[in-house]
């Protein structure tokens, strides 16, 4: 593995690899068989279930780092949770997932707010059940990496947020099928919306806003009717118009601060939430 810096190393300092044999079938596995499962509600949009199952890992670890006054709270949570879940709750969806509670699968890495500094850390690929990739609120610097694309097949959000990446928004992204939410906003980002990103046959969320990114929405964004509903472009420099959402079913849209978006607002973006003209010429004919 590379070497990771001093936060990083933070965050993972109770992690063991290699895993004692005694908790874990796998080699590097810093679940073991400490895994709760989680039943939660969730809201993504079109084509949500409603339902997911997410686990907390080194449960033990967690609790020593809550109060000791919220502690009996949580542990009654899980408990209640995993009274409440019936048998085909707890299984997963497909025959390769993890299909009962303590077999040690990480599907969902949250490391949030911890100022994990450097590139984005390749030693995520040792979970390649990833559904959840979150590393928002760090100080990650570099360019968005082209292992995404292989260590992660079944990989649902990505979200490297609120971080100081460089660089353009890559293409390659595109060849993750799998994925539902791409966060990229808050970063240092440069260069245009790579067209390639409308063949992604799941995707309803992409959040490109504060970066500096520049250029119109592709015209093969028309592909995305069907799927995407979150559409977050605010403070860059995006020019043109909007014409090319006009059939995509928006939830939830935010489009000011560009002040070169120009041009007629289809109804799915000034009935979508969030949707605000300011700082734009949306309305006034482009130039």
């Amino acid at each position: 593995m590379v070497q990771v810096g001093p936060n990083w190393a933070n965050a993972l300092k109770s992690w063991q690899c290699p895993t004692p044999a005694a908790l874990s079938n796998g080699s590097c596995d810093p679940c073991g068989v400490n895994v709760w499962w989680v039943q939660r509600r969730q809201n993504a949009g079109p084509g949500s279930k409603g339902l997911t199952l997410a686990l907390l890992c080194s449960a033990n670890v967690l609790l020593q780092h809550e109060q000791s006054a919220q502690v009996p709270v949580l542990q009654d949570l899980i408990a209640q949770h995993l009274r409440s879940m019936t048998p085909d709750q707890k299984n997963c969806e497909s025959a390769d997932d993890a299909t009962l509670p303590g077999n040690g699968i990480l599907t969902n890495l949250h490391v949030t707010d911890l100022h994990i500094e450097g590139p984005v850390p390749q030693q995520s690929c040792i979970f390649p059940q990833l559904r959840e990739l979150d590393l928002d609120g760090g100080s990650m610097t570099g360019t968005i990496p082209e292992f995404l694309t292989t260590c992660f097949p079944v990989i649902n959000e990505i979200d490297l947020s609120y971080n100081q990446l460089t660089g353009t928004v890559p293409a390659f992204l595109s060849t993750i099928g799998s994925l539902v939410e791409l966060e990229l906003e808050s970063n240092q980002l440069v260069g245009t919306i790579p067209p390639e990103l409308s063949i992604m046959p799941n995707i309803t969320s992409l959040r490109f806003e504060n970066n500096l990114m520049t250029g119109t929405i592709p015209q093969s964004f028309s592909n995305l009717t069907d799927t995407l509903f979150i559409l977050f472009l605010y403070n860059n420099d995006f020019e043109g118009d909007l014409s090319v959402v006009s059939g995509a079913n928006l939830g939830v849209v935010s489009t000011a601060d560009n002040p070169k978006l120009c041009g007629m607002v289809p109804a799915s973006v000034r009935w979508a939430h969030g949707y605000n003209p300011h700082n734009t010429s949306l309305g006034m004919p482009c130039a």
